[in-house]
């Protein structure tokens, strides 16, 4: 019996010495690779014990007592273990108890060296996903945004035309013609900004705006083309409401 302990304990210090020796190779040879590669990494070894992960692991919530705790990735990392081939695939984690929606994840998995270690590859693209969301609701919208100054602005021509010997209309259509012109430009630099977009909280330059004076400016610019189709607009504002947001970005969607 005591030879039988001593056999299991020789053999426990063994897998323990090897595991240790796995993990200093690794520390030593891979490490700086894996901090170079532009994506989170995990590493389990054969034991599908996690060894290492980046710093950015911890934002997914998906190691817990050293072990993977998602189902998709534990899949991925079997299949390696099976066919000695790189797995690629796509999920989705849910952000957390902060923040709706989902991180959706471009996940790569392979075999690194022949001493059982895996590697798990996780790139982040959720970003990238939002941008190319508000890239794609701005060109929907674009259009019919553009064609209101625009046309204010044909309308206005041809009100001065018509008002050649009434310099006191002139001058009137040539303020609203000039604040047409102003909204437009703004519109023309709504676009710049969308392909300069970096920003990871659309928020950022956020302010506290009264919700009753972007909605008068909102109708401000569009009563010129409501008076030409006969449709007369009011707005009467019943409570001081505010809300945080882009007084531009929220002027363009009350309109």
């Amino acid at each position: 019996m005591i030879w039988g302990f001593k056999e299991k304990l020789k053999e426990k210090q063994s897998v323990s010495n090897a595991n240790l020796k796995i993990q200093t190779d690794l520390s030593t040879q891979s490490f700086d690779l894996l901090r170079a590669i532009d994506a989170e990494s995990i590493v389990v070894n054969v034991s599908d014990l996690v060894i290492y992960y980046s710093n950015g692991i911890n934002t997914f919530n998906i190691i817990k007592d050293e072990r993977i705790q998602n189902k998709e990735l534990n899949n991925l990392v079997r299949a390696v273990r099976r066919s000695g081939a790189q797995q690629d695939a796509t999920i989705a984690l849910p952000r957390g108890p902060i923040g709706a929606g989902t991180h959706d994840l471009l996940v790569r998995v392979c075999a690194i060296g022949d001493a059982g270690l895996i590697a798990i590859l996780i790139f982040d693209d959720s970003e990238m996903r939002r941008l190319d969301a508000i890239r794609r609701d701005f060109v929907a919208n674009i259009s019919h945004e553009l064609k209101t100054p625009i046309g204010a602005l044909s309308i206005l021509s041809e009100a001065v035309l018509d008002a050649a010997n009434d310099p006191d209309a002139i001058s009137n259509f040539a303020s609203r013609m000039q604040a047409e012109s102003k909204r437009l430009s703004e519109l023309v630099q709504e676009i710049i900004n969308l392909s300069r977009l970096q920003d990871d909280d659309p928020l950022k330059n956020g302010k506290l705006i009264k919700l009753p004076e972007v909605i008068t400016e909102a109708l401000d610019q569009s009563r010129l083309n409501a008076e030409k189709r006969k449709i007369r607009l009011f707005f009467e504002a019943l409570a001081e409401a505010e809300i945080f947001g882009d007084r531009s970005q929220v002027t363009m969607a009350v309109n």
